[in-house]
């Protein structure tokens, strides 16, 4: 069973880069990848890995994560979220998965071109790319609960890559998914002039941001039990295949906890990234962020 007997010649770059002398031991790891997860995963798979390879390499590193920490899947099915499984406490966990991308060239919303020297980071843009992902998931979650697909108890996740954003994939600091979901904006320091030392680090709140057009796009989902209630959490991979040696690589997952989800995530969910929980500490906003569990061999 392998994913790399298919023509190239219609194939993405990701994947005729895969075929290169040199890639012998990715492509087994992927290969080997495949036949364990290959039940979890849709019939056509094999054939959009080589025609949206980005986006069929973090369902396999997804699928791969979750059998690693004890998650029993579902077999792949139609018309359901992308992977189903139960929780220790035998509630069903949902969780639907998105590869983001930076659309069509012509989009006036896309990241600029790099240049030789210094640019601004293109935050805004990659804020809206996730925004956006994090809506179209939000009404797919919505309409599996409308046809009974989904029920009001169940945990529903929505896992999405920010791989195919490379090279604009993530930054120093807070985490950029955070800030799609959650107004924390950019970071503020205050030095006590007389010493010289940092008495406070905080974030400036930011509700929205504004799209070429002029459209604005709120930054508040996880504030918004009435739009984004459903959602329990958002799983987030920073992962890059054209740099992706088979190692889990914990600090490029993250995640982060609806506080005003309908169905809070359970406690112990995804251990092996970075959870983010935004908690009320005298009437103000912070997060509390717990490390990834000792990290497990594999994906």
């Amino acid at each position: 069973m392998t994913l790399f007997d298919l023509d190239p010649e219609h194939a993405t770059e990701g994947y005729r880069r895969l075929l290169d002398k040199g890639r012998e031991d990715d492509r087994e790891r992927l290969d080997g990848m495949y036949a364990r997860a290959a039940a979890f995963l849709d019939a056509n798979f094999k054939d959009q890995f080589a025609r949206a390879t980005n986006d069929r390499f973090f369902e396999l590193r997804l699928a791969n994560a979750l059998l690693d920490h004890d998650f029993v899947l579902e077999a792949a099915a139609e018309n359901r979220p992308d992977f189903a499984t139960r929780l220790p406490d035998g509630r069903r966990l949902w969780v639907e998965a998105v590869s983001l991308s930076w659309g069509q060239p012509g989009n006036p919303d896309r990241a600029p071109e790099l240049k030789e020297g210094l640019q601004p980071a293109p935050i805004r843009e990659v804020l809206l790319r996730k925004t956006s992902a994090l809506k179209e998931k939000r009404d797919r979650f919505r309409h599996y609960g409308e046809t009974g697909v989904v029920a009001p108890e169940d945990v529903c996740v929505v896992a999405m890559s920010s791989g195919g954003l490379h090279p604009h994939v993530e930054g120093v600091g807070l985490p950029r998914i955070v800030s799609a979901v959650l107004p924390f904006g950019d970071e503020q320091i205050t030095i006590d002039r007389a010493t010289g030392h940092v008495v406070a680090m905080t974030h400036e709140r930011r509700a929205e941001l504004t799209k070429t057009n002029g459209a604005v796009v709120p930054t508040t989902a996880f504030e918004t039990p009435e739009e984004y209630g459903q959602i329990s959490a958002v799983l987030h991979d920073a992962t890059y295949l054209g740099t992706w040696r088979g190692d889990l690589q914990p600090a490029r997952w993250v995640t982060v906890d609806n506080p005003t989800a309908l169905v809070p995530p359970p406690e112990q969910l995804f251990t092996w990234g970075t959870r983010y929980r935004a908690i009320s500490v005298d009437g103000a906003v912070q997060l509390q962020e717990t490390p990834a569990a000792a990290p497990r061999p594999s994906t």
